[in-house]
């Protein structure tokens, strides 16, 4: 029985391997060498020039010196150094297919350039810069046979067809120390989550979330909440739409009590891109923001509003509202509709 048993085993992994070597070899087929090679090259160059744009455009906007700065323009360092390392040791080895892991390892670190590239308003000329970049990318996922962006639910920039009951901001407890964490969902299927003060990017499916590869099955919680619960070890994290603080996690009722000069419907110009701003707030504390035609939403407690991940204060104006950033205290008026 025990030689039956090793003997599967063994054949299991032959086949395995089989598979393997034969999928590498199909794709050797598709390629050669020397296009991959152009193709990483390529991918390299325009990665160290798309790195001095961005951080060129971040010293040109309204968070320029501010750690927000630095953690965007960290987001894209990291990519640029894995398509470094990807071409050093792609032009160092005599069979690319052993370049797949660090090619696994761009694929991670562009999904964090994606979502935030879909996440935030940017210049139209970067945003055109990283949209053909994304072509290239998805062609060298193609070549070694990986997954590429937006071409399945957890490879960031996809996503989509989010139920309506899913969207907003959520806040639940990071069941590793009990701090809290800010979900935030938009009907895009973008998706910021808060974690201790630090962001990161992930994608909504359907009923389904990624982030950092991880996926987690949604399910609705009665009428002001919902759970995450991870596909991979079972984890479970219960969400609620009001923050925490009086009742607690989904019982303190800590969105709303907005002034009534702060309802309605407002418009602005975005001052990093120029473009429209329409904030809509409504007295229960529900906010949705449409720039440049992205839908976010956020939410209004008092004078404190939220949205993805970060905070400002409300003041009210002539004929409409000034919003003041907490941490960078960039001011944006808005007029009433």
């Amino acid at each position: 029985m025990k030689f039956k048993a090793v003997y599967r085993t063994i054949l299991m992994l032959v086949i395995a391997l089989s598979v393997f070597a034969g999928l590498a070899i199909a794709q050797q087929n598709r390629y050669s060498r020397r296009q991959v090679g152009d193709l990483i090259a390529k991918l390299e160059r325009s990665s160290n020039t798309f790195r001095r744009d961005f951080d060129r455009e971040m010293d040109r906007s309204s968070i320029n010196g501010t750690n927000e700065e630095d953690r965007l323009n960290r987001i894209v360092a990291n990519f640029e150094s894995a398509m470094n390392r990807l071409r050093r040791d792609f032009d160092g080895s005599d069979n690319w297919w052993e370049s797949r892991n660090n090619v696994n390892k761009v694929m991670d670190e562009a999904r964090q350039v994606n979502s935030m590239m879909n996440n935030l308003s940017f210049a139209r000329r970067l945003e055109n810069q990283w949209r053909g970049m994304r072509s290239d990318i998805n062609r060298l996922a193609d070549t070694f046979d990986l997954p590429g962006l937006g071409s399945g639910p957890i490879f960031g920039g996809g996503g989509g067809n989010v139920p309506q009951w899913m969207l907003g901001t959520w806040y639940g407890r990071n069941p590793m120390n009990g701090s809290i964490i800010q979900l935030t969902i938009n009907s895009n299927g973008s998706a910021t989550a808060d974690i201790g003060g630090s962001m990161i990017y992930g994608t909504a499916d359907g009923t389904r979330v990624h982030f950092g590869g991880a996926t987690s099955r949604v399910s609705r919680l009665g009428n002001n909440g919902m759970r995450t619960t991870r596909t991979d070890n079972g984890e479970r994290i219960d969400y609620y739409r009001n923050r925490p603080g009086g009742g607690g996690l989904g019982g303190g009722g800590n969105i709303g009590n907005v002034p009534n000069w702060a309802t309605g419907t407002f418009w602005a110009r975005n001052p990093q891109t120029g473009g429209r701003i329409t904030l809509t707030i409504q007295s229960n504390g529900n906010v949705t923001v449409n720039m440049d035609g992205n839908i976010s939403y956020g939410s209004v407690y008092g004078t404190t509003f939220t949205l993805n991940g970060e905070s400002s204060t409300i003041s009210k104006i002539s004929n409409g509202i000034r919003t003041r950033h907490n941490r960078t205290g960039e001011r944006i008026d808005y007029r009433r509709q």
